[in-house]
């Protein structure tokens, strides 16, 4: 096995980690969070988690954002969205770090 293959193994086994300890402090948390992915990318071509979580506020907030990773992994398992490329984070705690950027598969807005 490659390291770059550990290395995503490794990831999924953290954010599923993460979604999972998320479902245990808030019952029904992953249903809730890919919903709401699902309705985010139905209005937005283009986005990032980050832009998901902010624009849901009925999904349960969680001390670890981590968790939304299983759910983003998961609504492009299912075809909600695509991951196409990197960005920077808009939130200043955050240091720019990396954010993945999805493209919706689901856009139901304006043409393109």
């Amino acid at each position: 096995m490659s390291g770059e293959q550990l290395g995503l193994e490794l990831a999924i086994v953290a954010s599923q980690a993460a979604a999972d300890r998320a479902e245990r402090l808030a019952p029904g948390f992953n249903e809730k969070a890919l919903a709401a992915f699902r309705r985010f990318a139905q209005s937005h071509d283009r986005f990032t988690t980050e832009d998901v979580i902010a624009a849901s506020p009925e999904v349960p907030r969680t001390s670890d954002k981590r968790s939304w990773g299983g759910v983003a992994r998961r609504a492009a398992f299912v075809g909600i969205c695509e991951k196409v490329g990197m960005s920077t984070s808009k939130l200043p705690y955050a240091h720019q770090r990396s954010v993945t950027v999805w493209n919706s598969k689901i856009f139901q807005g304006a043409s393109r």
